[in-house]
């Protein structure tokens, strides 16, 4: 009887949410604060308006910008608004 061993050297590739599937125990250990957005939408809709996006993307950019903060995205658009907005950002586009 003949014993075949086979091996296979599959490279580590990083799946689209692997960046996302490492920080996330951080993400659900991290406190939670309640955010009264109400004090958010005029400063939201203004940089909406002027960055193209929609208030509620502007929310989070707000919040982590204002908590100096890191955005967790997968929205390209978003995350290089950020970007631009000297925010930090974690994704993988």
């Amino acid at each position: 009887m003949m014993n075949f061993e086979i091996q296979l050297d599959i490279p580590d590739i990083d799946h689209p949410f692997m960046i996302c599937e490492k920080n996330l125990e951080q993400a659900i250990a991290l406190p939670d604060d309640f955010i009264n957005e109400i004090e958010l939408y005029r400063e939201a809709f203004k940089l909406g308006c002027t960055v193209g996006h929609s208030i509620y993307d502007m929310l989070y950019l707000i919040i982590s910008r204002r908590n100096n903060g890191t955005l967790l995205t997968m929205d390209e658009k978003l995350a290089k608004t950020a970007i631009k907005c000297s925010i930090q950002v974690v994704n993988n586009y």
